[in-house]
């Protein structure tokens, strides 16, 4: 079955201000936009490829409080609230039904484990029911076997997700909100490091440890697995001075970059690796008494 997305127009150029930057055209980015931009502030929203187009509109689309955690039940229900008027509020529909939301139970056991669920839930008033057996096959005839019972919530309900996302964007857009084409101007930012590649041959690297080593050409290369595979494969290169001086040095300058781009997993890793093979190197060394 294809996977059918509704669309929405985005905008080829980035505006030269704007009060607020919306990183993602998603559900949590669009909701965002849309939210602020009622309350009348200058949002844009980046995204790199289509609006929705990511998990946003591949998930189930269900809006439920049945079985969540307790402490997710009332932003769960105050999220059902106002999925209920969403249409009423965008001018368009984004397939919010409030179809209910069953858990079955397959065995007793899963039955008791929703009754103590609903009996901690009962202070937040979510309007869930615990059906017997009997009650689970009116609710599904169509199921083709018989459950000994289920967790019912009947104001839970679902959207449509390829529906709803681009519809709420399109509401944004009518309040101002610019969803911008990211690609672009990324491509136009990283266009001066094309490493003398055809534009047919270069790559968009996400990749953190990719980044570092193509950036360091062909020499950062060598000299990067030199250190990484040779001073473990030969205990005696730790001693090495150069070795020590390189791992410092690349490392240092890797932190500085990768601070900058918030990469601070790359951080931990080349600091960390620097540090045992320089200890270990130093108690090579140390006499013995």
């Amino acid at each position: 079955m294809p996977h059918l997305l509704d669309t929405t127009d985005t905008d080829a150029d980035l505006p030269r201000r704007t009060g607020v930057v919306v990183i993602g055209a998603g559900i949590i980015g669009i909701s965002t936009a849309l939210s602020l931009a009622e309350r009348g502030m200058a949002v844009t929203v980046l995204e790199k490829g289509r609006v929705g187009a990511e998990q946003s509109s591949r998930n189930w689309g269900w809006c439920r409080t049945t079985g969540r955690d307790l402490a997710e039940v009332p932003l769960a229900m105050e999220s059902v609230r106002l999925w209920d008027g969403m249409a009423a509020r965008i001018g368009a529909d984004v397939g919010f039904r409030r179809a209910g939301v069953a858990y079955v139970a397959e065995t007793p056991r899963e039955l008791e484990g929703h009754a103590a669920w609903l009996e901690r839930a009962r202070d937040y008033q979510v309007g869930t029911r615990l059906l017997d057996a009997d009650e689970t096959a009116a609710l599904l005839p169509t199921a083709g076997r018989r459950f000994h019972g289920a967790l019912y919530t009947p104001t839970d309900g679902k959207a449509e997700p390829q529906h709803a996302v681009p519809a709420m964007a399109t509401a944004a857009r009518r309040l101002g909100v610019a969803p911008a084409d990211a690609n672009a101007a990324m491509m136009e930012q990283y266009a001066w490091r094309d490493f003398g590649l055809r534009p047919e041959n270069r790559i968009m690297i996400h990749n953190q440890y990719l980044h570092a080593l193509v950036g360091g050409g062909v020499l950062g290369l060598v000299l990067w697995l030199a250190v990484l595979l040779g001073s473990l494969v030969q205990p005696g290169l730790r001693q090495n001075p150069y070795i020590r001086h390189f791992v410092v040095v690349f490392g240092a300058a890797l932190c500085v970059d990768s601070m900058l781009e918030l990469q601070t997993g790359y951080n931990l890793f080349v600091f960390g690796y620097g540090f045992l093979v320089v200890a270990a190197g130093r108690a090579t060394a140390r006499p013995q008494l």
